[in-house]
């Protein structure tokens, strides 16, 4: 489930046997990706970690910066997340192909990664 109330996106928690010791954002897979499964895939992950309890904020945005969803907002504890991303925008709506960046920010933490959508 979203936490901004759209049930387009599930978000699963993974445990981890260790901590982590920083931030990261990992690059989404598969990479590009098609909502419909042109190739395939019907969605793409995007795994992050979280070395201590942090806000953290996942959305997507095109490539004018403009948003397009958000993916998780909110307090996370320390540890490795993995996120699905249906290519729909907040509105349950597909989103067209093309470039997107997938930006991750948690406190000083701040990330982005390049993703492709292809329909």
């Amino acid at each position: 489930m979203k936490f901004n109330g759209n049930l387009a996106t599930a978000v699963a928690e993974r445990p981890s046997n260790s901590q982590p010791q920083t931030f990261d954002l990992l690059q989404n897979y598969p990479n590009p990706f098609s909502a419909r499964g042109t190739f395939g895939y019907p969605e793409t992950r995007i795994k992050f970690q979280v070395p201590s309890v942090s806000w953290v904020q996942l959305e997507v945005l095109n490539l004018m910066g403009q948003h397009v969803t958000t993916l998780m907002q909110g307090k996370r504890p320390a540890g490795e997340y993995e996120i699905t991303w249906d290519g729909r925008n907040d509105s349950g709506q597909p989103a067209p192909s093309g470039i997107y960046l997938l930006k991750m920010q948690a406190g000083k933490f701040s990330q982005t990664r390049k993703m492709v959508l292809a329909r």
